[in-house]
C-alpha cells in the first residue's frame, strides 16, 4: 500500500466484510511501519474514520469486530477505538461472549504497546474496561481454566484503567480473582516470559499497595518459578526471550515490593538477553534504584548492566537519557558511554531531567545545562536543587545569577510553601558567590519576620546563616535570632553542622544578644571542632563575639566542665 484508500471512494465500491477487513489489516500495517509519520492528520484520524464506515456499512458480529479492532491496533490515539468500544457497550450481554474474544478485543482497543504515562484512553474506552471487567468476573469458572496468553492480554489491558477511577475495585476483583491461575500456570511451566512479563506489570499497576499475606506468597512462588524456568531453559526462558521481557518483570516486582538482593542473586543475568532499547534500559534502571539501589545489585547484575549500556543504540527520549545517566551513576555504573550519548539530548531537557544529570556530568557539559535550564526555567524549588548539586561540586556557571532572579520572579507570583529549598538556595548562592545572595536572604529575613524562624527548620537556618556568613551583609541581628532558635530548639547530640562553625567564625557577633542556650552551643560546637584554645592567650573563641560576653563565654564553659573534675 503506497497511501490510505479515500473513504468515500471505498462507499462507493460496495466492498464485502471480508474485504472491509482485509483493508484494515493491509492499512494497519502500513500505519505501524515507518510510513505512518508521513500520513499527516488526516493519516492519524483515518482508523476511526474507518471503522465508523464499516460498522455504518454492514451489520458486523463477533468475531467481525475483533478481527477489525485486532488490524487497527496502535495505530495512533485511543480515541480512533472509541466506535468498538461504543459498539461492544451498546451490543454485549454479560456472559455471552467467549473469554478469549474478550482478551483479544481489549488488546486491539486499549493497545499494548503505549509508553505515555500520562495517556489517557479516554472516557469510552474507561467504560469499556469496566464493562470487560465485569464479563470477566461473570464468568470465575472458565477464568481458572483461561491460558497464559489471555491472561497477559487481560492484565495489560486492564491495567490502563486510571487508580484514581471510580470503578477501579471491579478491575482489581479481575487481578485478585485470577491470582491463583497465574501461579498455577507458573506451576506448572506453561507460562512464557512474554505472558508473564505482561501480567506482572500489570499487577504492579494495579495490585498495589501489596497488603495480604497471600499475595505476597503468590509473588514468591512465581518469582521461584520464574528462577526455575531460566534454569530450564525452555518455551523462550534463555536468550531468545523477547528483550523488553526483563524490564517489565523486574519493574513490576520493584512495584510489588518484592524485587530484593535475594531474588537477584536466584537469576544469572548472563542467561537474559541483552538490551538494545534505550527504553528498556531506562526503565531497568528506574526499577533498580526505586527498588533499593547499590544495596540490592550485585557485581553480576551490575556488569549486565553495563553490558546493556553500551549496547544501546540512540535515545528516544530526553527523558530516557536523562534517567539513564542519573541512574546508572547513583548504582556505582560507569556513565561514560551514556553521558556522550546523552549530550545531544540536552537541548530537549526540561528542568527535572536536568537535575537527574547534573551531579554525573563533566564540568564542560554543565554550561549546557546551566543555559538550558535558563530557557525552560522553573520552579523555585528545581532551580534551588539544580543550584545545590552546582555548589556541592563549587562550579560556577554563567547565567547562574539570570537563573535565580527569574526563579525568585516565578516565586513571587505564587504562595511559597517549602521554606526549606528556599534555604538551600540561599547556601547555594552564597557558596557560588551569586551576585543574588543578599536579595535571597532578604527574602528569608521576611519570612522570618512573618512566620517565625521554625518556617526553615534547624537545617533551613543553619543554611540561611551559612548564606550570611558568606555574603557582604553582616546582619548581626537576624544572625542571633537564628542563633537563639537553633540554640534554643535543635536536640541533635553529636552533630554540629561545619557550616554553622564557619558562620560562627566570619559573623562579628554581639553575644549579649544571644540566649544561655545559644551560648552553650557555642561553647559545644568549640569543644567538638577543637578549633580553639580555651585557656590560651589568643582569646580564639573571644574574636567571635564583643567584649562585653567574654565572662559570659567562660562563666558557660566552666559551668558546663566542672562536673569533669
Amino acid at each position: 500500500m503506497s497511501k490510505l484508500p479515500v473513504i468515500a471512494e471505498l462507499r462507493t465500491q460496495r466492498l464485502s466484510v471480508n474485504q472491509l477487513l482485509l483493508t484494515a489489516q493491509v492499512a494497519g500495517e502500513y500505519l505501524r511501519s515507518n510510513h505512518a509519520s508521513q500520513t499527516g492528520t488526516l493519516g492519524i484520524r483515518w482508523p476511526r474514520n474507518f471503522i465508523t464506515f464499516c460498522l455504518d456499512e454492514h451489520r458486523f458480529g463477533t468475531p467481525e469486530i475483533v478481527s477489525l479492532a485486532r488490524a487497527l491496533t496502535d495505530t495512533g490515539p485511543a480515541s480512533n477505538m472509541e466506535p468498538l468500544g461504543e459498539w461492544f457497550l451498546k451490543h454485549h450481554r454479560h456472559g455471552n461472549w467467549p473469554l478469549r474474544d474478550l482478551t483479544l478485543l481489549a488488546a486491539g482497543l486499549v493497545c499494548d504497546t503505549r509508553t505515555e504515562r500520562s495517556h489517557d484512553v479516554g472516557n469510552v474506552l474507561k467504560e469499556f474496561l469496566v464493562e470487560v471487567a465485569r464479563s470477566v468476573l461473570a464468568r470465575k469458572k472458565e477464568l481458572g481454566m483461561v491460558e497464559d496468553k489471555d491472561l497477559a492480554r487481560l492484565f495489560n489491558c486492564l491495567s490502563k484503567y486510571p487508580r484514581n477511577g471510580r470503578h477501579f475495585p471491579v478491575i482489581k476483583s479481575v487481578f485478585d480473582c485470577s491470582l491463583k491461575r497465574v501461579v498455577a500456570l507458573c506451576m506448572k511451566g506453561d507460562m512464557s516470559p512474554m505472558s508473564l512479563s505482561l501480567i506482572v506489570n500489570g499487577m504492579g499497576k494495579v495490585m498495589i499497595p501489596v497488603t495480604t499475606v497471600e499475595v505476597r506468597r503468590s509473588m514468591k512462588t512465581i518469582q521461584d518459578e520464574m528462577v526455575k524456568a531460566l534454569d530450564r531453559g525452555r518455551q523462550g526462558w534463555d536468550d531468545s526471550m523477547e528483550p523488553q521481557c526483563v524490564p517489565n518483570l523486574l519493574n513490576g516486582f520493584c512495584k510489588l515490593g518484592c524485587l530484593n538482593r535475594q531474588f537477584l542473586a536466584k537469576v544469572d543475568p548472563c542467561i537474559l538477553p541483552v538490551l538494545k532499547d534505550s527504553r528498556h534500559l531506562a526503565v531497568l534502571l528506574h526499577a533498580f534504584v526505586k527498588a533499593g539501589g547499590r544495596q540490592i545489585v550485585n557485581e553480576q547484575w551490575k556488569m549486565y548492566l553495563f553490558e546493556c549500556a553500551g549496547n544501546i543504540g540512540q535515545w528516544v527520549s530526553a527523558q530516557a537519557a536523562a534517567c539513564s545517566v542519573g541512574h546508572a551513576a547513583s548504582l556505582g555504573l560507569a556513565t561514560d558511554q551514556l553521558v556522550q550519548s546523552c549530550d545531544s539530548w540536552i537541548d530537549k531537557f526540561t528542568l527535572r531531567e536536568c537535575l537527574l544529570v547534573v551531579e554525573h556530568l563533566p564540568e564542560k557539559m554543565l554550561q549546557d545545562i546551566l543555559r538550558r535550564a535558563r530557557i525552560v526555567s522553573g520552579t523555585l524549588e528545581e532551580v534551588s536543587d539544580l543550584l545545590w548539586a552546582l555548589a556541592q561540586r563549587n562550579i560556577r556557571c554563567d547565567g547562574m545569577d539570570t537563573l535565580i532572579r527569574n526563579s525568585m520572579i516565578n516565586a513571587g507570583n505564587q504562595k511559597l510553601h517549602q521554606f526549606g529549598r528556599l534555604a538551600k538556595l540561599a547556601g547555594a548562592a552564597g557558596v557560588l558567590q551569586s551576585e543574588q545572595t543578599d536579595e535571597i536572604i532578604a527574602v528569608c529575613e521576611r519570612v522570618v519576620d512573618e512566620l517565625g524562624p521554625a518556617a526553615f527548620g534547624i537545617d533551613g537556618l543553619e543554611h540561611v546563616l551559612f548564606a550570611l556568613a558568606l555574603s557582604h551583609r553582616q546582619d548581626v541581628a537576624f544572625a542571633s535570632r537564628l542563633l537563639n532558635h537553633i540554640g534554643e530548639n535543635d536536640r541533635r547530640k553529636e552533630r554540629v553542622s561545619e557550616e554553622l562553625w564557619i558562620v560562627l567564625m566570619s559573623v562579628d557577633l554581639d553575644t549579649s544578644t544571644l540566649s544561655n542556650d545559644t551560648i552553650l552551643s557555642i561553647v559545644s560546637i568549640g569543644k567538638i571542632y577543637a578549633c580553639v584554645e580555651w585557656g590560651g592567650s589568643d582569646g580564639s573563641v573571644l574574636n567571635l563575639c564583643a567584649p562585653s560576653a567574654t565572662e559570659r563565654i567562660f562563666r558557660c564553659f566552666a559551668e558546663e566542665t566542672s562536673g569533669l573534675n
